[in-house]
């Protein structure tokens, strides 16, 4: 089972980042379980951080999985902030 670390949870909340999946567990925004453990675990493998010190790279076929799960994060986040903020506006008129 996948589980965030607190300071990938912090970061992630802030950035609105995280939801509940219909079972109860932390997953990214429109993402599964099974999907965002995929890309955690690479953020955690390549992310700026390990990089700096393992000068590991991932291969292509790596990089292209990993850009797939981030833009369907962040679309699916992005759309969710969206109308989040457009319901502030309408309950402001």
């Amino acid at each position: 089972m996948f589980a965030f670390t607190e300071a990938e949870r912090e970061i992630r909340t802030r950035d609105r980042a995280i939801v509940l999946n219909r079972v109860g567990r932390e997953v990214l925004v429109g993402l599964t379980e099974e999907e965002t453990a995929l890309y955690i675990d690479y953020m955690r493998r390549y992310g700026l951080n390990e990089r700096l010190w393992t000068r590991a790279r991932p291969d292509k076929a790596e990089r292209e999985a990993f850009l797939e799960l981030h833009n369907k994060h962040e679309t699916a986040r992005l759309a969710a902030f969206g109308r989040k903020a457009a319901a502030r506006l309408q309950s402001k008129r």
